[in-house]
């Protein structure tokens, strides 16, 4: 099987409605050095198209990680809660946890997160975890219902997002799943942006009070204003610190 750069050694077949297709391995040396290019050509071209350009990632350890400088992507930005916000967060990468019999991901932005963390647990740790996500809108046709994936009934099921900015979306979730039958044995999200829910408490205290259950986030509001201190970014440092005082805890 030919590509751009280097031929897949174990190439695997795959059924199509075409017949049948050879997909690359993703494993062998050839594939990733081949995946590892692909990822290095894009991250340049998305730091030429933009200021910031923002690389996260739970496939690659330091020694294997592609070639470039990453920064924090920071750009106003009205969200859910029509704050404008002075910077977004975009990320794709959680660790192992365990206690965990279904991964969960919230439509729509978890879906490709629930997606990513089960590949990844599977090829880097050698966990097979069972994962799905949910419809906006039931479907009528077919299986039906909101819920796709992995059955959650009698299971212990993690739920992961990308962040809490209001709560509304994981308290709508945690009732589908609950009425499926499923234990919540907590929430991961990427970014804890660590502002007033709807008192003096951030939305992620609220929501761990409210539904008592775990919320863990990879980092902080705090973490990416010290990034931005350590690398001199004052400009987009003032901004995120005016937020903070208006929104923040």
């Amino acid at each position: 099987m030919e590509y751009p750069f280097i031929k897949c050694l174990h190439p695997v077949q795959v059924n199509t409605l075409k017949g049948i297709t050879l997909v690359r391995c993703g494993k062998c040396p050839a594939c990733e050095s081949s995946i590892k290019s692909e990822l290095q050509l894009r991250i340049q071209c998305e730091a030429k198209k933009h200021k910031h350009s923002y690389f996260v990632t739970l496939t690659y350890d330091d020694v294997h990680l592609p070639l470039f400088t990453p920064v924090v992507a920071l750009e106003s930005e009205m969200d859910d809660c029509d704050k404008v916000s002075p910077y977004w967060y975009d990320s794709d990468g959680f660790a192992q946890c365990d206690n965990v019999e279904v991964v969960f991901g919230p439509a729509y932005k978890g879906i490709p997160f629930v997606a990513a963390t089960a590949v990844a647990l599977s090829q880097n740790h050698g966990v097979s975890v069972p994962w799905g996500f949910n419809r906006k809108e039931a479907k009528d046709h077919g299986e039906g219902g909101v819920l796709v994936g992995a059955s959650v009934a009698g299971k212990k099921v993690w739920i992961i997002d990308d962040v809490i900015t209001a709560g509304t979306a994981i308290r709508e979730v945690v009732t589908i799943l609950k009425n499926a039958g499923a234990t919540i044995a907590g929430v991961l999200v990427a970014l804890d942006r660590q502002e007033k829910g709807q008192g003096e408490l951030s939305a992620i205290q609220e929501v761990q009070k409210e539904l008592e259950i775990p919320v863990h986030a990879l980092i902080t509001m705090k973490d990416l204003m010290n990034f931005l201190d350590a690398k001199g970014e004052s400009e987009a440092l003032a901004k995120m610190e005016a937020y903070r005082v208006k929104y923040g805890i």
